[in-house]
């Protein structure tokens, strides 16, 4: 149950005389008091259980399938834990700690991050951290300040690594890989690009020519230009990657647009949209990173937070799944497990398979 705080006296006979009028206002108050022959007993308003309210600071999620999975798998544990989520969503960094100084000076019981700039948001996390309200990051952190837990993956090992050793085994080699950029400012994008650059070490694949886009911040208008502009400027490219599969889709648009050379495309995230492209075979492979349990736990562990109880760990990791088309269809025929990582493949490809 959330943590029950008492009203002071002061408050419940302000709360009551607000009720007392509220209800004069559909009938009139008699001029004089009706006259008392005896006391009543006095009695103690039971106290009254006052909402646990987390803030949450997010991406933008009104165009990205994945920050709106986690959006989604938060308001679904506020609701299954009866507390007031406070949701605040942007693709600028300034916008973000904003939204964690307000809800600061708002009084919340938590705040839950996942932030697009790791230092900008540095300096708001740690005001929380001297001000005494509990901090949860989820997926992306900030790079200093101290959270009570963190919610995410190992971007490094399980989604940046596996697209690196699939650039150095691609036959034939690349000579000039081309990156549509998210923001490197993100520390899990920084660490996605660091796996990169370890499997393709590992792969003997390290004097390939690598070309990267201005950062995008997840917007598919600024991908399109991004990539319009990368392509016209490097006709030559054997491969590119999409730092998001909606950042894949906006490549696709502007190779379409520019007639460019029949060219590998990879992406990352797991949308409906990548794994669509992958059966279509218009992409070759996707991560898939499950975002909503990402939102749920840490609400989850919010709450448990603004009820007094202690974290046991101060890290819970979430697995992700890499697809190309080869397993994406052996999932959809039954020759691959259809549950992975805590990943339910087969209704995820169902829906690509239909359209999304």
């Amino acid at each position: 149950m959330p943590k029950k705080y008492l009203r002071s006296l002061v408050a419940v006979i302000i709360a009551l005389a607000m009720v007392a009028a509220a209800c004069g206002e559909d009938e009139p108050a008699p001029t004089t008091a009706a006259p008392t022959t005896t006391a009543a007993p006095t009695t103690t308003a039971a106290p009254e259980e006052e909402p646990i309210r987390i803030g949450l600071v997010i991406p933008d999620f009104t165009q990205n399938e994945l920050i709106l999975a986690l959006k989604t798998g938060a308001d679904d544990a506020a609701a299954d834990y009866g507390v007031e989520l406070l949701v605040t969503g942007s693709g600028s960094a300034q916008d973000l700690v904003a939204a964690v100084e307000n809800y600061a000076a708002a009084g919340v019981d938590v705040i839950v991050y996942d932030t697009i700039d790791a230092q900008a948001l540095a300096p708001a996390i740690l005001a929380l951290n001297d001000a005494g309200i509990p901090v949860v990051c989820t997926v992306a952190c900030a790079s200093e300040g101290v959270s009570a837990i963190e919610i995410g993956y190992d971007y490094r090992t399980d989604m940046g690594r596996p697209l690196g050793d699939w650039l150095a085994a691609y036959e034939p080699a690349p000579k000039k890989l081309a990156f549509i950029d998210s923001n490197q400012a993100d520390e899990s994008i920084a660490a996605i690009y660091a796996g990169i650059e370890d499997g393709l070490a590992a792969g003997g694949l390290t004097d390939v020519e690598r070309v990267v886009s201005p950062p995008t911040n997840w917007d598919r208008a600024a991908g399109l230009d991004a990539a319009r502009s990368l392509l016209t400027a490097h006709p030559d490219v054997d491969i590119i990657v999409g730092l998001h599969d909606l950042l894949a889709g906006a490549t696709l648009t502007a190779m379409e647009e520019l007639g460019y050379k029949e060219t590998t495309l990879t992406g990352l995230g797991g949308t409906c949209e990548g794994l669509m492209n992958i059966l279509e075979g218009r992409q070759a492979l996707t991560v898939i990173q499950p975002l909503y349990p990402a939102g749920y736990l840490a609400v989850e562990a919010a709450v448990k937070i603004a009820q007094g109880e202690t974290m046991t760990e101060d890290f819970i990791p979430i697995g992700m799944v890499v697809v190309d088309k080869a397993f994406a269809e052996g999932v959809l025929d039954g020759s691959e497990e259809p549950v992975q990582s805590g990943v339910d493949l087969k209704t995820a490809l169902d829906a690509a398979a239909a359209g999304c």
